[in-house]
């Protein structure tokens, strides 16, 4: 009788990295039926969908009730025109609001997050304001926010396009921060707001250093502290499309850069993480191991006082990096 491995139970399942809204139902299907077949999932699963403002239509959330999907990431961005033309996206603010008011009356009281982006070249206090306060008609579980970073070798950074500047951004990330938590929202993340209990297990999981696999095309995996990225080529992919974990060259990370990647995934969680956890897994002493840069850290006031916990300030909030690179 041939060996049958035990199969990995999954408890969160998330279809992003594109458009993935426009996967017809039969394919939808075929996938869901693979991941069933190949994984143990489990009765509470967590099953995301990403999707544009552009997609939603009561027939396509019907499909995704009907396939087990249970929660959906709306990638508005902005509620103001002009940022929208800007960021090259497709949809107006009026399509956000159609798309919306199709969520919100649909029978199905769905779990939804929406992504904004502040910072853009145009960005202002009222146009944020705007965003904000859109947002919030809509009574999303989950709000994400990312300052708009320009890379050199993006569209953006070979036309000469600025942010709106480091003390800028600052103020509208703290104007963010004090706005929704006094809308009851619980800044779990750096980027991420909740309401309570709706935390995305999902992405926790890259924060708390679980096992995750990526499927498809240019997709990450981090399993048994192995970290691999397969090909972005979409043909070669079709030809071997096995997660790269399979492959039997596939090399351990070292554990000094993990120990790395245990404090900066960690960190990104303003609890921060337990001590005893890091020396549990890496049978170690992190206080004895990075007490040069605890201390500096103290004086510049970028962390609470180390006891039993590890910890950013607000202060270290807005300095994460700078953090991050005492442990690199």
């Amino acid at each position: 009788m041939a060996y049958q491995p035990k199969k990995i139970n999954i408890d969160t399942i998330f279809f992003g990295g594109g458009t993935p809204s426009s996967l017809t139902e039969k394919s939808l299907t075929t996938i869901k039926n693979s991941i069933h077949k190949a994984f143990t999932i489990q009765p509470n699963v967590e099953w995301t969908m990403e999707v544009n403002p552009e997609d939603i239509t009561t027939e396509l959330l019907n499909k995704y009730e009907a396939l087990g999907i249970n929660r959906l990431s709306i990638g508005i961005q902005s509620f103001n025109e002009d940022e929208l033309l800007f960021l090259g996206r497709q949809h107006t603010p009026n399509m956000i609001h159609t798309a919306l008011n199709t969520l919100k009356n649909h029978p199905k009281k769905w779990s939804f997050n929406l992504d904004l982006i502040f910072g853009s070249p145009m960005a202002t206090s009222d146009g944020l304001k705007n965003s904000i306060s859109n947002c919030l008609r809509y009574e999303p579980q989950h709000i994400s926010t990312y300052a708009l970073t320009i890379e050199k070798d993006t569209p953006f950074g070979k036309q000469g396009i600025q942010t709106i500047g480091s003390d800028k951004e600052r103020s509208h990330f703290e104007w963010i921060i004090e706005t929704l938590t006094k809308k009851g929202y619980n800044q779990y993340e750096i980027s991420a707001f909740c309401k309570p209990n709706y935390e995305c297990k999902h992405n926790l999981s890259y924060w708390t250093f679980k096992n995750y696999i990526g499927l498809g095309p240019s997709a990450a995996s981090f399993y048994q502290y192995k970290r691999v990225t397969n090909k972005p080529s979409l043909q070669h992919y079709l030809k071997n499309p096995e997660p790269m974990l399979c492959h039997a060259d596939t090399q351990t990370v070292p554990e000094k850069t993990l120990q790395s990647e245990f404090i900066m995934s960690h960190l990104r969680q303003l609890k921060g993480f337990e001590i005893s956890s890091y020396n549990t897994l890496f049978k170690t002493d992190f206080k004895q191991q990075y007490q040069r840069s605890i201390d500096t850290l103290l004086t510049l006031k970028l962390i609470k006082p180390v006891t039993h916990n590890f910890q950013i300030t607000k202060k270290g909030l807005f300095f994460l990096n700078e953090v991050l690179m005492a442990f690199i």
